[in-house]
């Protein structure tokens, strides 16, 4: 018993929303790889899923209710636009970690959000690369002095080359 790790860690319970895409599908890849991760809920706007013996599997509907149901440690949000923003509330709210890969959730209702987090407790990590590194950079565990965010944007990118938006060099 000892130093046997099943008996020391507890399982992470994750809920994977967007489970049909390639962050979630990603995101199986790493729970099937560690014994310490279990899928407790797996969602999809509107693809079939493979439940892979996971108890709670959703093709769209409420999602909120699902993780209700679910009881999740932490929250994967990787759903595609706004209808990502109830579950980021759900989490945040509940003191649930949330992996935040839905950036909609942040731009449409960032002040609903942040409120959300300050009420629960719940803990904010940016899931998608770009958000990741920035997060990383502004946690200072990168070199990088001055990081530049640029727009994806082609007419976006235009205009901020042309002089019409503001530069956001930190």
């Amino acid at each position: 018993m000892g130093s046997d790790p099943t008996y020391t860690s507890p399982v992470k319970r994750i809920a994977v929303l967007g489970a049909t895409g390639s962050i979630g599908r990603q995101a199986l890849e790493i729970v099937d790889a560690h014994p310490d991760l279990e899928a407790c809920a797996l969602a999809s706007g509107s693809n079939e899923i493979d439940s892979r013996g996971v108890e709670h599997v959703q093709v769209g509907g409420d999602l909120t209710a699902l993780l209700e149901k679910a009881e999740p440690d932490v929250v994967l949000n990787a759903v595609v636009g706004f209808a990502g923003l109830p579950a980021t509330l759900w989490a945040l709210e509940r003191g649930v970690t949330l992996a935040l890969a839905n950036k909609e959730s942040l731009v449409a209702a960032g002040e609903l959000a942040l409120a959300a987090q300050e009420r629960g407790g719940g803990l904010l990590l940016p899931v998608d690369s770009e958000h990741s590194a920035l997060f990383q950079c502004l946690e200072g565990r990168s070199a990088a002095r001055r990081p530049c965010i640029r727009s994806s944007s082609q007419p976006r990118a235009a205009r901020f080359a042309a002089g019409a938006g503001r530069s956001w060099r930190a």
